[in-house]
């Protein structure tokens, strides 16, 4: 199958940091119509912390400039600004935080500058955005009444997921010749109200709707064989599941080929190939490092599709009928995450394939079980693996 173009915003940064030593500079005069916000913190941690927080507050409500007085300490080189930023777009829970800001942005630009006579730093925040406060409050009305259509109350997280993509798949089309110049596609505004959006528009959408209904999910930037493009994770359980609206849009649901995928299965039906990756400017803290190993540590994604029915055997992780190293690799990969307080990836299924001393945890000990009866199946024996492990 031929999929379509895809076209995607790239987001524009311009950044400008004058740090002046306060012994130097001249007073600095704050504009009466900018939103003007005095940081109360002392020390250089809190303060950058109550930053973001403001800071997330005025990019959710669309301001489109806003000032910080801040500590010197807290503000001495571009990084400092950068935390601001990152603490600023952290995922929150909420679905009009987080990767929705973070992915509704069309450019921004600050400048921070010394007053020597109040002894803080004065930063200056101006931004565009692809949709307006006007049209996202359009998006909230519309989406009350949206989640009423889909009554989504009492239902499983499953059932949450399964309604609410179908909805976008069957509601949002790709436009033919996608206008660069009209903002809208590139948000959810115009995915929900204009029902056409381009990828990042489909994927604000589903974000904002799954988020708002207690889900975890993020907004993934990357790469097709051809183009820049934009898809979604959401959490079931243990682990993440890839999802793809925008390529599975005007599919019956019986049909979908891009629905809770895995790392080992998302391209299994198709004719190109996403890859994780950063667009432009790699350099913006708008950009999470999604492309790092961090963000699927994070994040981590199951191996395999989601299903109800895969049954998974004790000790085959990877359900291709055979235990080997392979499966072990996963157990350790899995362990060392849980070890450091994250997400162990795996599902339901592999959970249960992971325990193979039956303790209720997933360690090294099923690794060393899985690899010990690699190497006896190896050398010529022939037992099951329930079996195998009785005589251990």
């Amino acid at each position: 199958m031929k999929f379509r173009k895809l076209f995607t915003a790239v987001l524009l940064s311009l950044t400008v940091l004058i740090p002046l030593p306060a012994e130097n500079a001249a007073a600095f005069s704050v504009s009466d119509d900018i939103s003007f916000n005095e940081i109360m913190a002392a020390d250089t941690d809190s303060a950058k912390r109550e930053a973001g927080d403001i800071l997330r507050q005025k990019m959710a409500e669309r301001a489109d400039e806003l000032e910080l007085e801040i500590i010197p300490d807290a503000v001495k080189e571009k990084k400092d600004v950068n935390d601001i930023i990152n603490f600023a777009l952290e995922e929150t829970g909420i679905g009009t935080e987080g990767d929705y800001i973070r992915w509704s942005l069309s450019s921004y630009q600050y400048e921070a500058k010394t007053d020597r006579y109040r002894r803080k730093v004065i930063i200056h925040f101006s931004f565009t955005y692809n949709s307006s406060a006007e049209q996202e409050q359009i998006v909230t009305e519309k989406l009350s009444e949206v989640y009423a259509q889909l009554d989504l109350n009492n239902i499983s997280d499953l059932d949450k997921i399964s309604r609410i993509y179908e909805y976008i798949t069957s509601n949002v089309r790709y436009p033919d010749v996608p206008d660069e110049n009209n903002r809208t596609l590139f948000s959810a505004y115009g995915a929900l109200i204009n029902r056409e959006a381009v990828c990042q528009g489909y994927a604000l959408l589903l974000y904002r709707m799954l988020t708002d209904c207690g889900l975890q999910c993020r907004v993934v930037p990357g790469n097709t064989d051809l183009e820049n493009h934009a898809w979604n994770i959401v959490r079931i359980g243990e682990a993440f599941y890839y999802l793809d609206p925008t390529w599975d849009t005007g599919r019956s649901k019986s049909n979908y080929l891009f629905y809770l995928r895995g790392t080992s299965d998302f391209d299994s039906y198709s004719q190109q190939n996403h890859y994780t990756s950063l667009w432009e400017h790699e350099e913006s803290p708008v950009y999470y490092p999604f492309d790092s190993g961090e963000f699927y540590i994070d994040n981590p994604v199951s191996l395999t599709a989601y299903s109800r029915r895969k049954i998974f055997r004790l000790g085959d992780l990877n359900a291709d009928g055979k235990i080997d190293s392979s499966d072990a690799t996963i157990v350790l990969s899995s362990y060392a995450s849980v070890s450091v307080g994250k997400l162990s990836g795996l599902n339901e299924g592999q959970l249960f394939a992971a325990d193979t001393d039956g303790d209720g945890a997933v360690s090294s000990a099923d690794a060393t079980n899985i690899l010990s009866y690699y190497s006896y199946q190896s050398t010529g024996g022939n037992k099951a693996f329930d079996q195998y492990l009785k005589t251990r």
